[in-house]
């Protein structure tokens, strides 16, 4: 048995386009509501949002692809006359985060400035950024920090931008003031 997807764009929402997702198979066409569609009329595999932060306003990234990655810290311990090492665990590290996307524009000619803009003005930000993102979610990761980042132009499509950011994951600490210290201001 055959099955096959097919997007439809309609026309309705405020980008001019409203898209669904289709399988068809030999009983008919069913609606797939469940398969959220990006503006390319792909399946979105994990949207990452930054909301408004910083005086930057929202951001919306639906047509990314993300990688994780965790360097472990461990010693190594050679013992004379053994082979191999012994390990000791010390800690986590931060996660490397790499994300691929596009930001497009619905409208063939138009570029997506005002996306373009507020990406730039994010990666700029010299602070760890808040997103929402239920893939990165499973790692316990809510805030990141942008280490680089790069912005390609895609010949033959003025309403695509492509970019690439490159991420450590980030919590913020919270430095608590001893009651001790605190005793020590009031006399």
């Amino acid at each position: 048995m055959a099955t096959y997807t097919f997007v439809v764009n309609n026309g309705t929402n405020q980008g001019g386009v409203d898209q669904q997702s289709y399988t068809v198979d030999e009983s008919g066409i069913h609606l797939d509501s469940s398969i959220p569609i990006s503006q390319l009329g792909t399946p979105v595999l994990s949207r990452l949002k930054f909301p408004a932060q910083k005086g930057v306003k929202e951001l919306l990234l639906d047509t990314v692809i993300i990688s994780v990655s965790m360097q472990r810290t461990i010693v190594k311990t050679a013992i004379q006359g053994q082979e191999g090492t012994v390990k000791e665990f010390i800690s986590d590290g931060d996660y490397s985060i790499n994300i691929k996307g596009s930001i497009t524009s619905t409208i063939p000619t138009q570029y997506p400035e005002e996306e373009v803009s507020r990406l730039i003005k994010l990666c700029k930000i010299p602070d760890s950024l808040v997103f929402d993102c239920d893939f990165l979610a499973q790692f316990g990761s809510f805030y990141l920090v942008v280490e680089n980042y790069k912005l390609d132009q895609q010949e033959g499509f003025s309403n695509v931008q492509n970019f690439e950011l490159n991420c450590i994951s980030d919590k913020p600490l919270e430095l608590k003031e001893s009651e001790e210290k605190k005793n020590e201001k009031t006399i």
